[in-house]
């Protein structure tokens, strides 16, 4: 039987969450720019709002509360997903 150790795979999680983000962070990043450069404010708010929630995402409830491999699992493939959407 394997045993996985929670404390040693929740950071392992957040660096997958990490370098899924990091694209997706990028390409925001060039989108606020635009938004600067036509003074949109508007849309510089929703841009600094979904990279916010990108930050956060590596201390989803639902990460740091995971009590087995299988919700770590389950977090991390719905996290990663989350991501893949935005």
């Amino acid at each position: 039987m394997i045993i996985i150790d929670l404390e040693k795979a929740k950071p392992i999680a957040k660096d997958i969450l990490r370098k899924e983000r990091a694209p997706v962070l990028a390409s925001l990043d060039v989108a606020f720019m635009r938004a600067v450069e036509t003074g949109n404010t508007s849309l510089q708010t929703a841009i600094a709002g979904q990279k916010q929630e990108l930050r956060d995402i590596t201390n989803h409830i639902s990460l740091v509360n995971a009590e087995t491999a299988t919700d770590l699992k389950t977090a991390l493939d719905t996290l990663v997903s989350q991501i893949k959407a935005e």
